[in-house]
């Protein structure tokens, strides 16, 4: 089932357009990999698609509703989003900050603090062990993975998320990319922008590639990420480690 939904959307910010007629879908089930170079449009795309910006051009739909017609609340208990760069307030220790992912559904204090979908996040991102620190001692891995956790708190049917291993080791990489397959294989839509090729390739089970504010190539990752597709949009040549495209020199 297609949960989100994006038609010919465009949108431009102080009068440069950055997304342009882009056409996407995002079913339960799967997690989908938004690829492109910097500047491409993913992190915009995202946005519209999370119903945080509105399209001035086209539809953004989660499921037969127009995300344009709904209100935050409505949005909020129904998608989550985590976006690339988010602030921690020091005062707040880890279990506190993702406990606030239950507050779209008015849980608060102890009832959010005890909720299960807080308990299992912090498990999931490996932050159990340091629920009752403060946030601000955390390294800028664990940053990253925190504000995951409070994104998977929220539980809701789909999940948006940009850049979540841009700060992390590759253990940390490996088990957040292998937690976000399992969160869509157990019946969620996972959308995630990442520049890693061989870890899309990997772990997503299907791949968007964006350039200059349009989706390009949409498809299973061995159809999108050709040698000749990898050349054009980031101008380099790779080389493939059992199949997986590494890039290796560039060519522009």
């Amino acid at each position: 089932m297609t949960v989100l939904s994006l038609r010919h959307a465009g949108l431009s910010l102080s009068g440069r357009s950055v997304v342009a007629d882009a056409s996407l879908d995002c079913r339960t089930g799967e997690m989908v990999g938004l690829l492109g170079p910097n500047g491409a449009g993913k992190s915009s795309l995202l946005r519209l698609a999370a119903g945080l910006w509105r399209p001035e051009r086209g539809t953004v739909r989660w499921d037969d509703v127009d995300l344009s017609a709904t209100r935050a609340s409505w949005r909020a208990r129904r998608i989550a989003f985590m976006p690339q760069e988010n602030g921690v307030p020091p005062s707040m220790s880890v279990r506190d900050l993702v406990s606030l992912g239950r507050l779209p559904f008015g849980e608060t204090g102890m009832n959010a603090l005890r909720h299960p979908a807080v308990t299992a996040a912090l498990a999931a991102t490996h932050l159990d062990v340091l629920a009752d620190r403060s946030a601000a001692q955390l390294s800028g891995g664990e940053r990253a993975r925190l504000h995951l956790a409070r994104a998977l708190a929220v539980d809701t049917p789909a999940l948006l998320v940009d850049e979540p291993i841009a700060a992390l080791d590759p253990e940390h990489a490996l088990s957040v990319m292998a937690l976000l397959r399992d969160w869509a294989h157990r019946g969620r839509a996972v959308l995630v922008v990442i520049h890693d090729l061989g870890l899309a390739a990997r772990y997503c089970d299907r791949l968007a590639l964006m350039r200059d504010g349009q989706v390009i190539a949409a498809g299973v990752p061995n159809e999108v990420l050709t040698d000749d597709a990898i050349g054009e949009v980031y101008g380099v040549t790779v080389r493939r480690l059992d199949g997986v495209p590494v890039p290796w020199t560039i060519s522009r």
